[in-house]
């Protein structure tokens, strides 16, 4: 069905219903956690299986983000990282540089084997842009990574 629940699946517990939370209280849901978490293990692994699943959760708890969104903004998030995933491959220090700035939906990964003349990629998804010559190019599409929709 989507969505994790929030015990395990056995028979020896007698449960009558398994609950699967989506409700943000002082802790965010762990559903929202765990999809956008999701998405964050297919950047780093380029495992779209995880993508997938990440998908059917968010199908899942649709009808309640349509019905009350006041009440799962970790589900939103989710839905931000779903739709608006950037991945930044390069070194250390253009990395670096980069910690600082507001980048909510960035995931880093530090690489050594970049293409020739470049300091960075910056992939949207899994779709990666040209290589980046220099850090203002860099910084140049990372700003248009975050603001397609």
């Amino acid at each position: 069905m989507g969505g994790y629940y929030n015990a395990s699946f056995d028979a020896s517990q007698d449960l009558i219903v398994r609950e699967r939370s989506y409700a943000d209280n002082a802790t965010p849901s762990a559903n929202g956690i765990a999809i956008a978490n999701l998405v964050r293990l297919t950047l780093l692994s380029d495992n779209l299986h995880y993508l997938d699943l990440a998908e059917q959760g968010l199908k899942a708890f649709k009808s309640v983000m349509g019905r009350a969104p006041q009440a799962c903004p970790s589900l939103f998030t989710a839905l931000d990282w779903y739709r608006n995933s950037t991945l930044i491959r390069s070194n250390p220090e253009q990395i670096h540089s980069l910690i600082p700035k507001y980048l909510p939906t960035v995931v880093f990964s530090a690489v050594s084997n970049l293409p020739e003349y470049s300091i960075g990629l910056v992939c949207q998804g899994l779709k990666c842009l040209a290589p980046a010559e220099n850090i203002e190019h860099l910084w140049q599409q990372v700003q248009q990574s975050q603001s397609r929709g």
